[in-house]
């Protein structure tokens, strides 16, 4: 599959990792999986999406901004890891027009996830 969903540090945190070849249908498919996890969550479920295997940019990538994930209650920070420069402008644009601002862009998945888990060490406190 070429996105893979998991769920890591005690489904706090929806590990995301794409791998080319992909498509946007294949996306929005993978953000219905993560909804039972956000309507159970009890604090905020952040997402690290793993783009540094996917160097491909599908077309449609704004459409996504839809969906309810975006406006769940327990959503958390997202945090793209390495993103081609069309995919973080792209990205960048769609958070803007529905008002996302807790969004953080890395080069790698390692770098992604060490400010994932000082949220949630900060979270805890």
């Amino acid at each position: 599959m070429p996105i893979e969903l998991r769920m890591i540090h005690g489904n706090r945190v929806a590990h995301y990792i794409f791998s080319d070849p992909w498509q946007i249908q294949d996306m929005q498919t993978i953000q219905n999986e993560i909804m039972p996890h956000l309507d159970a969550a009890t604090g905020p479920v952040h997402a690290l999406v793993d783009l540094t295997r996917a160097r491909q940019d599908p077309v449609g990538m704004l459409q996504t901004r839809t969906h309810p994930s975006f406006k769940h209650k327990n959503r958390g920070y997202i945090v793209l890891a390495g993103p081609s420069l069309l995919i973080t402008r792209i990205a960048e644009i769609g958070f803007k027009l529905i008002g996302y601002s807790d969004v953080r862009f890395f080069e790698n998945a390692e770098d992604g996830m060490a400010f994932i888990e000082r949220l949630l060490a900060a979270e805890k406190r």
